[in-house]
C-alpha cells in the first residue's frame, strides 16, 4: 500500500518536473523542490519518472522515455552555471541521478551519452570546455 502511495506521488512529481513555468525562478524554485522530494523516495519508485510512453517529441534512451533525465540534466546544468552555494545546490541533483542510475540501465546509459560522451576534440582539454561534461570534470577536479 506505501509503494503505491509513493509511485503515485513520484508521478505526480514527474508532472511538476515537466512544467513549464512563466519565469525561471519560478522554475528554478519548483524543480528544486521537486528534486529535494524524489530524492527522499525509495528508489524501486523511480521507475515511474521513466515509464512512460515514447513519442515523437520525447528524448530516448533504449526506447525508454527520457525526458525527465533531461530535464533533470538542465536543472543541473542551471545550477553549475550559477556557481554559487554549489555543494548545496548540487548535492540533490547529482544524488538522485547517481540514485536513479544504479537502478536503472537506461538512465545511467542515457547520461553517460549525454555527460560523457566519447572524445572527439583532444586539443580542448575536459576542464577547460563549456559543456556539462567540462564543468563537472572542472568541479571534481577543484
Amino acid at each position: 500500500e506505501d509503494a503505491a502511495l509513493y509511485r503515485h506521488l513520484a508521478a505526480v512529481l514527474r508532472h511538476c518536473l515537466l512544467l513549464s513555468c512563466d519565469g525561471e525562478d519560478t522554475l528554478e524554485e519548483l524543480q528544486g523542490h521537486t528534486v529535494n522530494i524524489l530524492s527522499a523516495l525509495p528508489l524501486t519508485c523511480l521507475d515511474v519518472l521513466i515509464s512512460v510512453r515514447v513519442d515523437q517529441a520525447s528524448h530516448r534512451c533504449e526506447g525508454v522515455n527520457m525526458d525527465c533525465v533531461h530535464t533533470l540534466l538542465l536543472f543541473m546544468d542551471r545550477r553549475l552555471n550559477r556557481s554559487q552555494k554549489l555543494k548545496e545546490k548540487l548535492t540533490p541533483v547529482l544524488n538522485l541521478l547517481t540514485e536513479s542510475s544504479r537502478v536503472h540501465r537506461e538512465t545511467r546509459h542515457y547520461l553517460r551519452q549525454k555527460i560523457l560522451p566519447p572524445l572527439r576534440d583532444v586539443a580542448v582539454r575536459p576542464e577547460q570546455d563549456t559543456t556539462l561534461r567540462g564543468q563537472l570534470v572542472r568541479l571534481m577536479t577543484h
